[in-house]
């Protein structure tokens, strides 16, 4: 992936500087939640400048910017925002500064777990061609297999620590992901391709 630019200057360094001071309460609890690589290891960076914003964190593995928005927020620059970092890759989660803390984490972790398929399945898919990288159909139809694998284990661990956060709603971009993939499953299923069994050793 390409090198995001913070684009920071003295004023901007000076101000969230002053921000991470004067954090909200909203910030404080959300800090405390993602702090010290709480959330599934991750590092979350608090006040950080990227693109010439501020933003209230952000994880750099995943592109990953949490917004928690107050009173007075315009909308149309928000929108504006939000695309000129999508267009890095950034993904920007917006949440009122009134929600619930526990629900916010949640929904981020829902988010994280999108963006590993996501990141594994432009990974596979960057070249048309599988056999330029030196796999074949059987690799990826493999490796399909293994996301869902994952993906069912994570679901079940969720299940089984608290049962009631499954009834939650999952984002929208999760949805559109599960089903990328599962359409991939499916397409695999559907051009007869299997996984290779690994060679069995000789006695």
């Amino acid at each position: 992936m390409r090198r995001i630019p913070k684009k920071d200057t003295p004023e901007l360094l000076r101000k969230a500087q002053e921000l991470r001071a004067h954090a909200t309460l909203a910030e404080t609890a959300l800090l405390e939640r993602l702090s010290n690589r709480q959330l599934q290891g991750l590092k979350f960076r608090f006040q950080h400048i990227l693109l010439g914003y501020i933003l209230d964190f952000y994880c750099p593995e995943y592109r990953i910017a949490i917004e928690l928005d107050g009173h007075g927020h315009n909308a149309g620059d928000d929108a504006l925002r939000d695309r000129a970092f999508l267009a890095w890759g950034v993904l920007t989660l917006r949440f009122p500064n009134t929600k619930d803390v526990d629900e916010i984490v949640l929904a981020i972790r829902a988010v994280v777990r999108s963006r590993q398929i996501e990141f594994v399945q432009n990974a596979a898919s960057a070249i048309a061609d599988l056999k330029a990288i030196g796999h074949g159909a059987n690799w990826y139809a493999s490796r399909r297999l293994e996301l869902e694998r994952q993906k069912l284990a994570y679901m079940n661990r969720v299940a089984a620590a608290n049962p009631a956060q499954l009834s939650l709603e999952m984002p929208s971009s999760v949805k559109k992901d599960v089903e990328i993939v599962t359409e991939a499953a499916s397409l695999v299923v559907r051009k007869g391709l299997h996984v290779a069994e690994p060679p069995k050793r000789r006695a």
